[in-house]
């Protein structure tokens, strides 16, 4: 997981973890109310308005400040990266021999490693440079046909000696 990823899924458990307080302690109140409208206690309602009050401002509060200071982050992290028009009038025309995480990089600024990394695979299987085999259930990654690797870019270069040679 990346830093925008990061900053992205902490931003939704804040708000998720504001909005559980929140209902809390407006559940809470609304229950002491009735409970001591029910039992006729007018006396206890004063406490029981300052332990709602506690519950549920302070916590939301302190929640809210720490949401923006994640919003402040996100916007000078992203403040140095280039917003790119996907309009008809700017198409990018990426060379056929790039590989697949090299071209998820320039399309969406990041690399999927699960995905971007699989495709490379999967690309070098069809150039030939590695073979799959299926062994029962699992599968095995072996050298192809292909030994000319001064072709390759260098995360193809990588993933072969991650792969096959396990370096």
């Amino acid at each position: 997981m990346d830093e925008i990823e990061w900053i992205k899924s902490t931003k939704k458990f804040i708000k998720l973890v504001t909005i559980i307080v929140i209902v809390f302690a407006i559940i809470f109140l609304v229950i002491t109310l009735i409970r001591n409208i029910i039992n006729d206690e007018w006396k206890y309602i004063s406490k029981d308005l300052l332990v709602a009050f506690i519950i549920g401002v302070p916590i939301p509060v302190l929640l809210t400040i720490c949401y923006i200071i994640m919003y402040i982050i996100e916007k000078v992290i992203n403040s140095g990266r280039k917003v790119v028009n996907f309009n008809t009038s700017y198409i990018r025309d990426l060379p056929r021999n790039c590989s697949p995480a090299i071209s998820s990089l320039v399309y969406d600024l990041k690399i999927d490693v699960y995905k971007d990394y699989t495709a490379t695979i999967l690309y070098l299987c069809t150039k030939k440079y590695i073979n799959i085999e299926k062994y029962g259930s699992s599968y095995k990654l072996t050298l192809g046909k292909q030994t000319d690797y001064l072709k390759l870019g260098k995360c193809e270069k990588y993933v072969i000696n991650t792969i096959i040679n396990n370096i």
